[in-house]
């Protein structure tokens, strides 16, 4: 349990040792250089208990306070907000999207030289999903809108900062909600 989180809060996680976090901080580095935080994941909390997210496929997982992610609540309206909630659980057990982690790494180490034909992976979207593109798939149907939340290329963990910064909880209101 979390204190403070609310339906429909955007996760983002920073500080990853794994070799997948390395290797999309490597990447999201070449694209925006050097980044105070880095973020490597993302998920939508469902409460302060449960959070849904894309791993191996989208799922509904713990939610525990690891001290690694920050908590960001767009300003949206409660009843979209829990429309969109609800599309996002009809998502669960929507496979992970490897085609699209393949076209992004192309991208970034070529600059959008070398990519993936785009219908391939667009194809391939509609039925699969990676962290990031299930969060601004939340937040559009949530009514949230960004430059930064663009449909193509879907975006990157830094991408839903950049569109959220703004709008970050602090900690110690999260702590107050003890």
């Amino acid at each position: 349990m979390v204190p403070g989180i609310q339906p429909g809060d955007v996760l983002l996680f920073r500080d990853g040792t794994g070799l997948l976090e390395r290797g999309i901080d490597f990447f999201e580095t070449l694209e925006d250089g050097p980044q105070p935080v880095m973020y490597h994941h993302a998920a939508i909390a469902l409460g302060d208990h449960a959070k849904i997210e894309a791993l191996l496929r989208v799922e509904i997982t713990a939610l525990a306070d690891t001290g690694n992610f920050d908590v960001f609540r767009p300003p949206v309206d409660i009843g979209r907000r829990r429309e969109a909630l609800r599309a996002l659980r009809s998502l669960q057990g929507q496979r992970y999207d490897y085609l699209l982690i393949l076209d992004d790494a192309l991208r970034y180490a070529t600059r959008g030289v070398i990519h993936l034909p785009r219908r391939w992976v667009e194809s391939w979207e509609r039925r699969r999903k990676i962290c990031s593109s299930l969060v601004a798939y939340y937040l559009r149907k949530a009514g949230f809108r960004s430059k930064k939340l663009r449909r193509w290329p879907p975006p990157s963990p830094e991408d839903l900062y950049l569109a959220l910064r703004h709008f970050q909880v602090p900690l110690d209101e999260r702590r107050e909600a003890q």
